[in-house]
């Protein structure tokens, strides 16, 4: 299939994110931080998308 006919399938399928894809993310963005990949005046925006992820997986996570 040709890159062309590839792009123009993606486009017309919807991208589907899981609960395991936000929560893969989470944990990047404590492996970066742990491993010093996060400079200081990018902490503070990284630190604030990580927790508002966090609190919607809570929010979001099946009962059980």
């Amino acid at each position: 299939m040709s890159e062309q006919a590839q792009a123009a399938q993606q486009q017309q399928e919807p991208v589907q994110i899981s609960l395991q894809d936000i929560a893969t993310v989470v944990q990047m963005i404590d492996v970066v931080s742990r491993r010093g990949g996060i400079e200081g005046n990018e902490m503070a925006g990284v630190g604030m998308l990580r927790n508002k992820l966090e609190v919607f997986l809570r929010q979001n996570a099946p009962e059980g």
